[in-house]
Parts: C-alpha cells; sequence; structure tokens
C-alpha cells in the first residue's frame, strides 16, 4: 500500500464525516477520533438480518467465544436504529 494510496483512502473517508486525521513523526500514524461512534444507519434490514442469522447457537462456545459473540451482538444490536432493534432481537432471542 503506497503513500498516495493511504492519502487518498483517509480523505475518502473525512469527505464521508468519518473524523480521521494522520499525525507525523515516529509514534505517528492515521487516527480515527477517540469519541467517534457509528449507528449504522447505513445498514438495510435484509443486511441487519443476514448479520445476526449468520451467528449459529453453538459455534461460538466451541470455539471458547461464546461471550465475546454475545457482548458484540448487544453492542450490534445497541448500534442499529430503533426499527431494528426489535428485528434483531426477534432473530436472536438467546443472546439477549
Amino acid at each position: 500500500c503506497s503513500p498516495r494510496t493511504i492519502y487518498r483512502d483517509l480523505d475518502a473517508l473525512s469527505m464521508s464525516g468519518v473524523p480521521v486525521y494522520a499525525e507525523r513523526g515516529p509514534q505517528g500514524g492515521c487516527m480515527l477520533m477517540e469519541s467517534y461512534r457509528t449507528n449504522l444507519t447505513g445498514l438495510k434490514e435484509d443486511e441487519v438480518r443476514a448479520l445476526f442469522m449468520f451467528t449459529v447457537p453453538g459455534l461460538l462456545a466451541d470455539l471458547g467465544a461464546e461471550k465475546a459473540g454475545e457482548n458484540a451482538l448487544l453492542k450490534l444490536t445497541a448500534a442499529l436504529p430503533a426499527p431494528f432493534q426489535q428485528d434483531a432481537q426477534r432473530i436472536q432471542p438467546g443472546c439477549f
């Protein structure tokens, strides 16, 4: 990945409303504003359903990641627009 590509991507993110910035120096780099949060308004209803149906019961437990998966789904649900939150809870009732 070239510096030109990185700067182009940073510009695209910035133009779309994502607060990114670059810091120079040995400890510098490309960063996202610490307080930035998204509310996932760009997701369509069928995309939300697909995300929650993708979790197979028992799979996360078998991988030792059951609690992490539950926490991720809770955070995802909290970030969804209100109309999608009920659908998400109905699709994965065991996770809430």
